[in-house]
């Protein structure tokens, strides 16, 4: 997930951005995952097994940035998103989806913080 803010802040916005903390620095954007739960959504089931056939990923995160004297800018304590994935029934076909998932979990998770942090400035 910082991988994919650090691109998108990137990609948006003119800022440097460095990896570090740096007593230099503007503002500083910290976050923390609080929950990362999977939880079966759908049931396929046949004459002898009922099998969960798709999940819904939910991530649940903090999210402070604040500037260089301390002053918050933007803050969620309480920043959630989902991703729903199909599981492979079929061995012969079978594919980890969970962590595709998780990708464009990320994805989508830094574009509307990137988005949510620029209107609120």
């Amino acid at each position: 997930m910082t991988e994919a803010v650090l691109h998108d802040l990137s990609a948006r916005t003119q800022l440097q951005i460095e990896q570090q903390a740096n007593a230099s620095a503007d503002a500083t954007l910290r976050g923390s995952i609080l929950t990362e739960t999977v939880t079966p959504l759908t049931y396929s089931s046949n004459a002898t097994t009922t099998t969960t056939s798709s999940y819904v990923i939910t991530v649940t995160a903090k999210v402070v940035l604040a500037d260089a004297h301390g002053r918050v800018l933007f803050e969620n304590d309480n920043y959630t998103f989902r991703e729903v994935y199909q599981s492979t029934q079929q061995l012969s076909s079978f594919i980890q989806e969970d962590t595709p998932a998780l990708e464009r979990l990320s994805k989508e998770f830094a574009a509307a913080l990137v988005s949510d942090m620029l209107e609120s400035l």
